[in-house]
């Protein structure tokens, strides 16, 4: 689960990441930092996993929703301009 989580974030952020640059979007320095923050996180939780499999399941899906509901809500909201016309 970890490791598909990890390739589909990391597919789905440069393809964003691009989007981005493609429209000079003026905030991508701070969205490259939350998501390779986010794939670190998501790296750490991998290697919890072996030590502490039971804590870390609930670790991860805690952080993964607060991560997702607050980057798409905020982070993600700001890129509405560069799709919408």
């Amino acid at each position: 689960m970890i490791k598909a989580l990890d390739a589909y974030a990391r597919v789905h952020f440069r393809a964003e990441e691009m989007m981005m640059a493609h429209y000079d979007f003026a905030g991508i320095g701070h969205q490259e930092q939350q998501h390779h923050a986010f794939e670190h996180r998501v790296q750490d939780f991998y290697q919890e996993l072996h030590v502490n499999p039971l804590v870390a399941q609930f670790d991860i899906l805690q952080y993964l929703r607060a991560w997702l509901i607050g980057h798409i809500k905020v982070e993600d909201a700001h890129l509405r301009s560069l799709v919408t016309t």
